[in-house]
């Protein structure tokens, strides 16, 4: 990991954002939540919620406007899942997909019942979480010929947002990323756009292989060096971070 972006994940904290950042990050949950309770009658939010809770159980976190209980791969995947099928959630053009339905996902698979977790510090990861995704996508997308979906880059984040929660130091930070991008899913968007179904941008299959990515890491996996952060050839994205 390049010092900018270990420096970055390791030390961020709200009050290092811009007062108009800070207040842009509120709207955007803001928007996500609406997005998510919107969405949250669906038949994808349906059918994700019953596989997160019987495939994918556990105690870690419950599944939003739902109140069942799942692992932190199970609320990741139904959470960006549930967002992903309204599909009016906030988009970046530089990164051609959307940031944070990944990234709330991630953050309420790790955040549990909130105990410990304020809403500066909910907020911190948050805008983290963002910051890595945009970068990451751009990165991908510049290195990668394929118009692929958000879920690629949007699992390197929810890796790095999983990685702040639980402390990660930045050895297995690092490795965290890189297990991210590997097991990331490059799916081909433009058939989706072809021949519209509920598999949509990726984001909770992406958001799934980044919470289990900070896992693995967590307890000692590791994993191939993760170009969007790490390669020569993408090192400007970051070179401001440090």
């Amino acid at each position: 990991m390049s010092n900018a972006s270990q420096n970055f994940l390791a030390g961020f904290r709200l009050e290092d954002a811009p007062p108009p950042v800070a207040h842009q990050a509120k709207r955007c949950l803001l928007d996500l939540i609406g997005v998510a309770a919107a969405a949250s009658g669906l038949e994808i939010a349906r059918i994700s919620g019953l596989v997160a809770g019987t495939q994918f159980g556990g105690a870690a976190a419950r599944l939003p406007f739902d109140g069942r209980r799942a692992s932190e791969a199970g609320v990741a995947l139904h959470t960006a899942m549930t967002i992903d099928g309204f599909d009016a959630h906030d988009g970046h053009p530089l990164t051609k997909g959307h940031a944070g339905c990944s990234v709330l996902a991630g953050l309420l698979a790790f955040a549990g019942d909130g105990a410990g977790l304020s809403g500066g510090d909910a907020l911190g990861h948050l805008v983290a979480g963002y910051e890595i995704a945009i970068r990451a996508g751009i990165a991908l997308h510049a290195t990668a010929s394929d118009y692929h979906t958000s879920g690629a880059w949007g699992a390197v984040a929810v890796a790095g947002v999983g990685s702040r929660v639980l402390g990660l130091d930045p050895v297995r930070t690092r490795e965290a990323l890189g297990i991210a991008e590997y097991y990331g899913p490059r799916s081909p968007m433009m058939r989706v756009i072809d021949h519209p179904t509920m598999v949509k941008d990726g984001s909770g299959w992406g958001a799934m292989v980044g919470a289990v990515a900070a896992l693995l890491a967590d307890e000692g996996f590791t994993g191939a060096s993760a170009v969007t952060v790490e390669d020569e050839a993408v090192a400007g994205y970051w070179d401001d971070l440090g």
